[in-house]
């Protein structure tokens, strides 16, 4: 897991313009310096943390400067001062890469590229103390520091018991008269002005309360811009309302509790939102809604929201390829995520201790059905994932049986639908899991947009290891003429008559050349490993494909 990915490393690839790819976001670990080796050294005992004191530090910003060196690495994260020069080995992004932090406050970096890795559990080992302003500490400074300047670290769970800064709030919270407020804390960012405010209103009749926000946003998807869980056994609503760009956070501790199922009705032209909760006790009048949270109906940007995990339970699991499965999960009654198409979602486990988060794409129950998005319904979640030897979570997810719970994430992602306006052609550029982002943009463009005729070269090792190969062999007989696929397989047998190797730029010259009279009218979307993002970012550019006409997804 990458801290610090490079600005144009495929970790960022969702939100970055693939022309201008220069460096890999990974790169290979010295045996012995895996992701749970990492795990195994943090509960080892040994001393990470290197200032030759059990006590914590308060260390300004002219003393963290000091600690900029390969073999002498210190940086500060919300608040917090990690020696990570222990760590830099392990980083799979490269010691360059976590280098980029050392010396500094590197909050900024973190929560621009992965402020959904849980770091306190990563770095807890090295946590050496609190950032903050004064004079430069020196060595004599922090022997006479007293055990009361921070918590007294106990082993590698040094972290626990320190409570992150709080980001600023608003002064204002834009709801009706009726209902006091709690202080729930929510990341939220600068002043929205007045007229561009979200607003609340609330009614009920004898079987149900609604909640009514008044978004002022635009671009509203009426399936999925809605995610919300009841909990506390009916008694809080905690939703978000979400756009490309922004989220609404709605916290509601309510008056009176409600049933488990919830209802969303949007209205996208005026940005009107109505959650329709049903009363536990029917015909009983509210007085009113209930308390709200300090962060309710604050706008934020999307990158400054909190990532919210919820339970959600496998239900089936089925063998797609050799080490590849399709995995069911479902929400309680009591939460509701419908994922747009091309965005992910995070699975969170904990392994040794130590909290692991990795990003997973939602896709369909099957790709030949009449209408396989009807199976994403607000409860069920689809996952194909591979499991990787070694692999953290896939082995962890790999191991689950049915029943089994795991948390998941709301969404994120940064495909717009909106590049599909005006497009006759889309190349989908795909190596192995790297498929999975692919899967409903195929089903969306066929279904959606009559004049799209879309091409998928698909990449794997073996014909063992292509997911759906006769799946996809029936999408193009239903959609004959508008849809077609190619295998390109890099270790085939010598019964295979297709096509072999690996992407290079003459074969990706061969790939667009049938379309390369559609110019703007060709959306180009690629995902896969390292190595194959890097080669196909790079070749794009050379070919002169515009960069609003490529689309790099998360793999």
């Amino acid at each position: 897991m990458s801290l610090f990915p490079s600005i144009n490393s495929p970790q960022r690839l969702g939100a970055s313009s693939p022309s201008s790819s220069q460096k890999n976001a990974k790169v290979p670990l010295r045996p012995g310096c895996s992701l749970m080796d990492w795990v195994r050294l943090t509960k080892s005992g040994k001393d990470l943390r290197g200032i030759g004191s059990a006590r914590m530090l308060r260390i300004t910003t002219e003393e963290l400067a000091k600690h900029n060196k390969r073999e002498d690495a210190w940086m500060a994260i919300r608040g917090f001062v990690y020696n990570v020069t222990t760590y830099l080995d392990y980083h799979p992004g490269g010691v360059p890469e976590l280098m980029r932090g050392a010396g500094k406050d590197a909050t900024l970096l973190f929560e621009e590229v992965h402020r959904w890795v849980n770091f306190e559990s990563m770095l807890g080992a090295c946590l050496i103390g609190k950032l903050e302003q004064g004079p430069p500490i020196n060595n004599a400074t922090k022997s006479k520091l007293k055990a009361s300047s921070l918590l007294a670290p106990q082993a590698s769970n040094a972290y626990k018991g320190l409570s992150l800064p709080k980001a600023p709030v608003f002064k204002e919270t834009a709801t009706d008269q009726n209902s006091p407020q709690i202080k729930i804390s929510f990341a939220v960012d600068k002043e929205v002005p007045p007229r561009q405010k979200p607003t609340t209103s609330w009614f009920q009749n004898e079987e149900y309360v609604s909640l009514v926000c008044y978004s002022k946003l635009g671009n509203l998807d009426k399936r999925s811009c809605v995610v919300l869980d009841i909990l506390e056994d009916g008694s809080r609503l905690l939703a978000e309302i979400l756009n490309r760009d922004s989220c609404i956070p709605l916290d509601v501790k309510l008056s009176e509790p409600v049933k488990d199922r919830a209802s969303v009705t949007v209205n996208s032209e005026v940005g009107k939102v109505e959650i329709k909760l049903l009363k536990l006790t029917p015909h009983k009048q509210w007085a009113n809604l209930g308390v709200y949270g300090e962060s309710h109906c604050k706008m934020v940007t999307r990158k400054n929201s909190t990532m919210r995990y919820r339970p959600c339970q496998l239900l089936a699991k089925s063998l797609i390829t050799h080490d590849t499965s399709l995995y069911h999960f479902q929400l309680s009654a009591s939460s509701h995520i419908v994922v747009p198409v091309g965005c992910h979602v995070y699975f969170e486990a904990q392994i040794e201790g130590i909290v692991i988060t990795r990003p997973y794409t939602i896709v369909t129950s099957n790709i030949v059905d009449e209408d396989p998005e009807r199976s994403l319904d607000g409860r069920n979640l689809y996952a194909l994932i591979k499991t990787y030897e070694g692999g953290a979570v896939t082995s962890r997810i790999d191991k689950m049986q049915v029943g089994d719970v795991i948390s998941v994430s709301s969404y994120e992602g940064s495909f717009n639908p909106s590049k599909l306006y005006g497009r006759s052609r889309v190349i989908l550029l795909a190596a192995g899991t790297g498929f999975t982002p692919m899967v409903r943009l195929v089903l969306h463009c066929l279904r959606q947009y009559m004049q799209i005729v879309v091409h998928l070269e698909f990449f794997n090792k073996t014909t063992k290891d292509i997911p759906w190969r006769e799946e996809l062999q029936d999408l193009t007989k239903k959609y004959h003429g508008r849809f077609t696929v190619e295998h390109v397989l890099s270790r085939a047998d010598n019964d295979w008559k297709g096509k072999r190797g690996r992407i290079t730029l003459a074969m990706l010259r061969e790939i667009l050349k049938p379309f390369s009279s559609y110019d703007d009218e060709m959306l180009v979307c690629y995902c896969g490993p390292v190595a194959f993002t890097e080669i196909t970012s790079k070749s794009l550019a050379e070919i002169g494909i515009k960069s609003e006409n490529i689309h790099p997804f998360l793999s």
